[in-house]
This record gives structure tokens, sequence and C-alpha cells, in this order.
């Protein structure tokens, strides 16, 4: 096998297999459609095996490993062993597919559906693009575009973002945190979240888009109201509502004022959790 060593960013011409990328600097690799295996340096990575089945390793710093067609990814190729740093997975498919990660994916926290290489991805695309991590063994944190998502976590404790789109969210075991932190629509921005577990999972409410719910930290008693026949406030203090029978889940900006309650979610599918004002938070 050949390899290549470079301090400049660099694209693996036809029949090499390996890049390592030397020194301290923010420089990128790229495969080609051979096995290859690209190693990064202790600076911040951009690395793209392409085709075949890869081998990724970033290393110490903030790396990101692009993946533009779920089908590059048909074995497990990402072992980051930095012990700093945030490393992400960014899935910029253009087509509706399924990216599925694996046990032996190991050394990432965070997997975003996006687009493009800097450090946040653009996550304004509708393409409806899904994540299954059900088979990794350690937490990540999992963003989805303003697409229809569907966000499969690990085994372990989860952070999952559907963003904008009618999103189905899936936590796995572990306590997970599912985050609201776009503009709700009943028609066009309401997730599903699949398998909620009072006392163990928790909804997290960004305060910046439900400015109603007050400050950050646990959800005010009085601002929760749930029953088999709930749609609505019940009274001035109701700012999340939640009917058992359907699963829906609403938001109120004023009770029983004139601003119409807009769902927010649907928790479970064929049955229902009870859900409690404790199950719910106030985030940044």
């Amino acid at each position: 096998t050949d390899t290549v060593q470079s301090s400049v960013s660099y694209t693996l011409g036809a029949n090499v297999e390996n890049l390592t990328l030397m020194g301290t600097g923010t420089i990128n690799g790229t495969g080609n459609t051979l096995a290859n295996i690209l190693l990064g340096n202790s600076g911040d990575n951009i690395l793209n095996g392409g085709a075949g089945n890869d081998s990724m390793n970033g290393g110490e710093g903030n790396d990101l490993y692009v993946v533009g067609l779920a089908t590059d990814h048909v074995v497990a190729e990402f072992a980051d062993d930095g012990a700093t740093g945030v490393d992400e997975v960014r899935f910029t498919a253009t087509s509706a597919s399924t990216l599925s990660l694996y046990a032996g994916d190991t050394g990432i926290e965070k997997v975003v559906i996006g687009t493009g290489t800097g450090a946040t991805a653009v996550i304004s695309g509708t393409t409806a693009l899904n994540v299954n991590a059900s088979a990794v063994t350690t937490g990540l944190w999992m963003i989805g575009n303003a697409g229809a998502n569907a966000l499969t976590g690990t085994i372990q404790n989860d952070t999952l973002e559907g963003g904008s789109g009618n999103d189905t969210l899936t936590g796995g075991s572990g306590s997970d945190d599912f985050v609201f932190n776009t503009a709700p629509n009943s028609i066009t921005n309401k997730d599903t979240i699949t398998d909620f577990q009072p006392g163990a999972d928790e909804l997290q409410f960004s305060k910046a888009i439900f400015a109603a719910l007050g400050d950050e930290g646990e959800l005010k008693v009085e601002q929760f109201w749930s029953s088999a026949t709930a749609v609505a406030a019940h009274d001035s203090d109701d700012r999340i509502i939640y009917n058992t029978s359907t699963g829906a889940l609403y938001y109120d900006a004023d009770g029983t004022g004139g601003i119409a309650a807009v769902q927010v979610a649907i928790i479970g599918t064929t049955t229902h959790p009870a859900l409690q004002y404790t199950d719910m938070h106030v985030v940044a």
C-alpha cells in the first residue's frame, strides 16, 4: 500500500490508499474510491473518505467527518482517539437516505444533518435525511435539518434536536434530551417522539423560542395542564398542554388569552406516556 504524508490539505489521487496529515495546522484530507486510511494531525481537520470502506481518525482537535452519501458508510469508519475537542459527523447527502452508524464508530460526539464544511453546519436544507445511531455505544448530540428527519439515538444518553420539519425522534435506551429550539407549527414543524420515558428522558424548550415559559429551569407546576381531552389551556397560567389520549403536546403563549395553542409534538405512537411537569425544562 502507498501512503502520502502531507502538511497541507490533500486529496488522494488514484491508486494511493493512505493519507497522514502532519504538523499542527488546520488542514484537510480527502480520500478516493479505494479503502483509504485517513489520519489527522493535532489540529482541527476535515476528513472525507469518499467511496470505499475507509478508516478515519482525526486525533486531537475538533475534527469533522463528512459523509456525502449514505452508501459511502456501510461499515464502521470513524475511530477518533483524540482526548479533547468535539468531533462531528456531518451528513451532507442531497437525496433522501439514511446514514447508519455502527458500534465501531467511536470517538465522535456530534452528528449533524447539514451542508458546508465550516465550524457550524448549514441546516436550512429540507432534504428528508435520516440518521440511525442505535448501534453506537457512546452518547451523541444529534441535529436535524429543516426537512422531515428520523433521528435514532444510541444505547447511551443522547441529545436530539430535530430542527424544523415534522421529525421522528427515537432516543433509545439511556436518559435522552429532546430539544425544541425552532418556532413550532402545527402543520410543518411537529415532531413525533416515539419512546419518551417519564422520569428518565427530558423535553427541553428554548426560552428564545418559547419565551412565555420564563426563566431557565424546570417547568413550573402551574404551567402544565394535562387531560384526556386537552387541546388548549384551561386557565391563564397554562403554557404546556398535553392530551393524554392522543399524545398531542401544545404550547400556549398566554394561557386562556387570545393567542391560540400550537401543537409542538406527539409523544408516543400507539401508547402515550404519563407526562409530568418535572419531565420538562426551559433551556437557553
